[in-house]
């Protein structure tokens, strides 16, 4: 029986159609490579902060695509892809994944080419086939729909004084009100927030640009109730308080915070309103 290429991994795929490497140490010369001349390193070092765990993620799995997981993104040679190995990338990840991830994916693989390029480790010749791929075709309604008036109104009722609950009001006004992403949210330090004009700066948001948003006026009073709590300690806006109801004074993660508004969406609402909705832009 003729396994996949999700089973067999890309190698093993193209074995069939094309000559390629048939063995993964041939991939792996990067290793010794100085950190100035790392391709995976110049690359991630220049994204900004939102997107460097993103790019990092999708080169370590094209990396475990094209050489069976022996490699991950500092230990693959990506200077010694060819159109190839970039067309049997694509088909791979047109299989697996959404066509806008796939999409996302492919655009990580075309930065890392491009630094292989830029660092002289590649011809450009051989660059410019590699990253002549198209990009994924197709498209999918997002999940799930906006909450209502009233949906959103249940998430705030079912609250009370507790700190934990002073910390959710003020994390849902921000992301809900204020039109942040829970990736700007969770960088947020104590300074970045000001109470008397309810202005919260972001830096180095998505383009490695800053931008001021608003606190609404329920907003501003969600978050001054917070920090009747939390204090004016310097540090991360808003800490984790665990299960014991204690505030651990630590940056909170984007998957905390989704986590968080599955939880209280689920204990606040009906089965009808999907949990994921309320989750902001990620």
């Amino acid at each position: 029986m003729r396994m996949t290429i999700l089973k067999r991994g890309i190698i093993g795929y193209m074995e069939q159609s094309v000559t390629v490497m048939s063995e993964a140490t041939r991939l792996m010369a990067s290793l010794r490579l100085p950190a100035d001349k790392h391709f995976a390193k110049v690359f991630l070092a220049g994204l900004g902060a939102g997107s460097r765990r993103t790019m990092r993620q999708a080169l370590d799995v094209m990396a475990g695509l094209l050489t069976d997981e022996r490699c991950d993104a500092e230990t693959l040679d990506w200077s010694r892809l060819r159109y190839q190995h970039t067309a049997a990338v694509r088909s791979a990840l047109a299989e697996r994944y959404a066509p806008a991830t796939a999409n996302k994916m492919l655009s990580a693989l075309r930065g890392i080419l491009r630094e292989c390029w830029r660092l002289g480790q590649m011809e450009a010749e051989p660059y410019q086939r590699a990253v002549d791929v198209e990009s994924v075709k197709g498209e999918k309604l997002p999940r799930g729909r906006a909450l209502t008036i009233g949906e959103v109104t249940a998430l705030f009722q079912a609250l009370d004084v507790a700190h934990a609950d002073a910390r959710y009001a003020a994390i849902m006004a921000l992301l809900y009100r204020a039109g942040l992403r829970r990736g700007e949210l969770v960088t947020l330090n104590r300074e970045d927030y000001e109470a008397e004009t309810g202005s919260v700066s972001l830096r180095g948001g998505k383009g490695n640009k800053d931008r001021l948003a608003y606190a609404a006026t329920g907003s501003l009073e969600a978050l001054n109730a917070w920090l009747q709590h939390r204090g004016d300690e310097p540090g991360p806006l808003f800490w984790p308080v665990n299960k014991g109801g204690r505030m651990q004074q630590r940056r909170m993660t984007d998957q905390a915070v989704l986590l968080m508004l599955r939880k209280r969406a689920a204990q606040a609402v009906s089965d009808s309103f999907p949990p994921t909705t309320c989750a902001g832009r990620s």
